[in-house]
Order: C-alpha cells, then sequence, then structure tokens
C-alpha cells in the first residue's frame, strides 16, 4: 500500500512549506512535495520543493508573461490531482478560485493555513495595540490588511470545504461561526537544520542582533534609539541586518545573545521561533490578545517602545540570566515548535478529516 500523498501549496512563504514537507519525508509518515509560484529571499527552499520561475512585467512580453501564467496554472492542477491531502498557504492562486473549487469537487481533504497579512485585522488589533495603530498611521508597510479582505479570502475557503490550521494569534481573526472546526498548529521549526548556540555564562560584552524584515513593522527605529541611549552606560554590539538570504540571517541570530524580534506588531514570528531554537533569549512586543492565548510558559521578555531600554538593562548586566533565559527558549520551542510533532499532529488531522468524507 502506498503512502498518502501531500501537496503544499501554492508557494513556500516563511519556508514552512517546505520545512514541513522535508519533516514528513524524513519520518516517512507520508510523500509530501511544495509547490512554490514565487521566490523570495527570505524563504529557503529545498529538495522536496519546486520553485517556479515567474515573469511580472506582461506589458513588456505578453506572450511571455502567458507562457509563465500557463505553467503556474499546470502545476497547482497537476499537484493537487496528485495528492490525497492538500495543505493550502495564503490565498488562492486561480482566477475564479479554479484551484480550490478542483480540490472541492474531487472532495480531498483541504488544510488552510494563514500567516499575516492574509486575514489579519487591523481594526481588532487598533484596540489592543497603540503601537501597531500608530505605526499604521505612519509608515506601515502592510496597508492592504483589513477585516474585509479577512473575511473576503476566508468566505473562499469555507466554501471549499477547508479546515483552518492556525497559529494562535490568526486564530483570533477567524469569522465566528464561518467554520465548522478548527486546529491550533503552531509554526515549525526542522531543528536538525539549526544550531544551539546558547549565550556564553560568563560573556561580559552582549551581541544583540536584530533582523528586521520590515523597519516600520518591527520598531527598528525605536530599537536603535535605545539600542544608541545604553551604549551611553553598557558595553555591547549591535548588529542589525535587512534584506539579506534568509541564511545569512540565521548565520548571524546564531551568534546572538539577544535576539530582538519586534516591538510593534504585538506578536512573534518565524524568526523568534528559530532564535528560541537555537537557544537565545528574545525580546518582542506581545500584545494583550496574544497573552491570552499564547502558553503560559512563553519565555519571551515583552518590551514595547516604552518598556525596551529597561527589559534590556538586566539582561546586558547578567549574563547568566541571558544563559538561563536561553535555555528556557530552547525548551519552549522543543514544546510548542518541533517540526516533527507538527508534522505527526498535520498527517493525523489528515487521517481524521478523510474518515469524515
Amino acid at each position: 500500500m502506498r503512502r498518502k500523498r501531500v501537496a503544499f501549496l501554492p508557494d513556500n512563504i516563511a519556508t514552512l512549506p517546505a520545512t514541513t514537507a522535508g519533516v514528513i519525508n524524513r519520518l516517512g509518515l507520508a510523500d509530501a512535495r511544495a509547490l512554490s509560484i514565487s521566490d523570495n529571499k527570505y524563504w529557503t527552499h529545498n529538495q522536496h520543493t519546486k520553485v517556479l520561475k515567474t515573469y511580472k512585467n506582461r506589458w513588456k512580453n505578453p506572450f511571455l508573461k502567458l507562457y509563465y501564467d500557463s505553467v503556474k496554472v499546470f502545476f497547482i492542477i497537476k499537484y493537487i490531482l496528485w495528492a490525497d491531502y492538500v495543505y493550502w498557504v495564503w490565498d488562492s492562486a486561480l482566477p475564479f478560485q479554479l484551484d480550490l473549487k478542483l480540490i472541492k469537487l474531487l472532495k480531498k481533504p483541504l488544510l488552510v493555513e494563514w500567516m499575516g497579512s492574509d486575514i489579519r485585522i487591523p481594526e481588532l488589533i487598533f484596540r489592543h495595540n497603540e503601537f501597531y495603530k500608530k505605526a499604521w498611521q505612519e509608515d506601515y508597510p502592510y496597508k492592504d490588511e483589513s477585516q474585509e479582505k479577512s473575511y473576503r479570502i476566508q468566505k473562499k475557503f469555507a466554501a471549499a470545504n477547508a479546515v483552518p490550521a492556525l497559529s494562535p494569534e490568526m486564530m483570533l481573526y477567524l469569522l465566528p461561526g464561518l467554520f465548522k472546526q478548527t486546529f491550533s498548529v503552531m509554526q515549525r521549526i526542522d531543528f536538525s537544520a539549526l544550531p544551539l548556540a546558547y549565550p556564553l555564562p560568563n560573556k561580559q560584552k552582549a551581541v544583540l542582533v536584530h533582523t528586521p524584515s520590515s523597519h516600520s513593522a518591527k520598531g527598528t527605529k525605536h530599537i536603535r534609539e535605545t539600542v544608541s541611549k545604553l551604549k551611553e552606560t553598557y558595553e555591547l554590539e549591535y548588529i542589525e541586518i535587512t534584506d539579506v538570504p534568509r541564511e545569512e540571517v540565521l548565520k548571524i541570530t546564531a551568534t546572538s545573545d539577544i535576539f530582538i524580534d519586534q516591538i510593534i506588531f504585538g506578536n512573534y514570528g518565524l524568526a523568534a521561533s528559530e532564535a528560541m531554537a537555537m537557544g537565545k533569549p528574545v525580546v518582542c512586543f506581545l500584545m494583550d490578545l496574544m497573552l491570552e492565548v499564547l502558553p503560559q510558559d512563553c519565555p519571551i521578555i515583552n518590551a514595547s517602545p516604552k518598556s525596551l531600554y529597561n527589559k534590556l538593562v538586566p539582561l546586558l548586566q547578567n549574563a547568566k540570566l541571558r544563559h538561563e533565559i536561553g535555555m528556557k527558549s530552547r525548551q519552549y520551542a522543543e514544546k510548542y515548535h518541533d517540526g516533527e510533532k507538527i508534522a505527526r499532529q498535520i498527517i493525523e488531522i489528515f487521517s481524521s478529516l478523510k474518515k469524515q468524507k
């Protein structure tokens, strides 16, 4: 009897599809493949991922654009037909939701994972996060986020009988009563691909690392100002990297004694999860909504633009504290973000959905 086939479609967003497919295959849980219809320097692909070339300038060469679009359609349909189970990320990729309609027609179990700007609802966050609201009013880069967009996307997938598999934050934005069932699935990490490097307990000069994908969304301006003020009293090294490949980001993160994720957004993402997996103390702003839904043993140092200075001082003064929190970070990542545990969870969910068909 052949193994079940799992297709991760249509993009390798945040590297999670490739990571999950790789772990599923390594464990022999199923035959998993990922398709990415676009590319991004912040994503890491592996041998389980097929990456398609894109051509965006339709006016320069409309025939070439048509060719690449046709290739995209071909491979999306090919992967859907090949798979027993479909794991979808972000939004529909074909006109008129033809991809979702095909999956529904074939009665294949469909999980969907939204990761951020696809269904985030700023109107809700404004009531709980003053820093996000202020950033939005200034130069926030994802201003296409809205409740209308969120609900529109969700309704597409509800019509296709999709089942959401979401992180705690994304669960907050679900339209009440739209989906009959949902599953909590945390962001996952392949620990075999990351080094374990706890901060040294006797190191005097701390290295602070900040790797923003967006300066305004991450609060980089406030972080720079705080670090500049701290340097007046404390010896430290500050490393900030932007617009570099993900592999380089991970290498720099591994050298940190303190990892500063963001102080605006209100939740932690994959970068913070990876830093915790490496054994780093992570500084990040968690809004009250997130504190209510995250595990109680989350070791993240919760800091806002107003409190960042005071939260960093004890870490700069005490290398042993950095080491101890780093150990708690690793334990937390192993407990909640282990790719092997979550890969098994995903296959179990698919099996249960298949029985319901």
